[in-house]
């Protein structure tokens, strides 16, 4: 008996929890998509304005307080 109320009630938590699960997974890879976007440009900034004479301290800076 209790093995069939175990069950019945990891089956309705994995009803209600299985859907946040699935969406924080989600929300994880694009958290994760953004960081690499946002380190791709901020070593772009960094190369093109170290170019006008920018120190690249300045550059990163400015590029965190952008972000």
């Amino acid at each position: 008996m209790s093995a069939k109320v175990s069950s019945a009630t990891h089956d309705k938590l994995k009803a209600h929890v299985g859907p946040i699960h699935d969406e924080i997974g989600k929300l994880t890879l694009e958290i994760d998509r953004i960081r690499s976007e946002r380190a791709i440009l901020q070593a772009m900034a960094v190369t093109e304005l170290d170019g006008m004479g920018l120190s690249k301290d300045a550059v990163g800076s400015l590029a965190a307080a952008c972000w």
